[in-house]
């Protein structure tokens, strides 16, 4: 009995570590032809070439066609394996609200900071990957990034050796 127990208890394990999957494609899983057969459909992708961080190559759209209120587009970004290691959705911030919502029922919530007036944040985790909510206080768009730890930790690197390097220069220059 307890061995059947153990079995069911930790074959379910998987379907709890599942990652983010905006317009149902599972980040750190689907791939470029997937992404391509699955939306080609519904909007015009376009090829942008490839990610800074990455090295992948990144698709993007106005995403016109996906049926979101207030997208203004939406880019995909893969690793050079070509599976999907972001999205990014700009939208009007008029939704804020309702995004978050919608964000915090269906992901563990990390961090939100929704202050009265200023810069708005969450951050958001399920299984190996994160959503984050950016709304900047001077802005009319938000953007929702769902990404990798991968993702998440390459930009994170990239930027702080972009911002050494950028402080050496000015640095050399007094």
């Amino acid at each position: 009995m307890k061995r059947w127990l153990f079995l069911i208890l930790f074959s379910a394990l998987p379907a709890w570590a599942a990652n983010v999957a905006p317009l149902g494609l599972e980040v750190g899983v689907a791939d470029l032809a997937a992404v391509k057969s699955r939306l080609g459909g519904q909007t015009r992708l376009q090829d942008t070439g490839a990610n800074k961080w990455t090295g992948g190559p990144m698709l993007k759209s106005k995403g016109e066609g996906l049926d979101i209120e207030g997208l203004e587009e939406i880019t995909f970004i893969f690793g050079q394996d070509n599976k999907l290691d972001g999205v990014v959705m700009t939208l009007g911030k008029h939704r804020l609200k309702e995004v978050a919502d919608a964000l915090r029922k269906k992901y563990k919530p990390v961090r939100e900071n929704f202050p009265f007036v200023g810069d708005a944040s969450a951050t958001y985790r399920q299984g190996d990957s994160l959503v984050k909510l950016n709304a900047p206080h001077l802005s009319f768009s938000m953007e929702v990034i769902y990404l990798t730890k991968r993702l998440d930790e390459g930009f994170n690197r990239g930027s702080s050796a972009e911002e050494a390097q950028r402080r050496k220069t000015q640095a050399e220059k007094f």
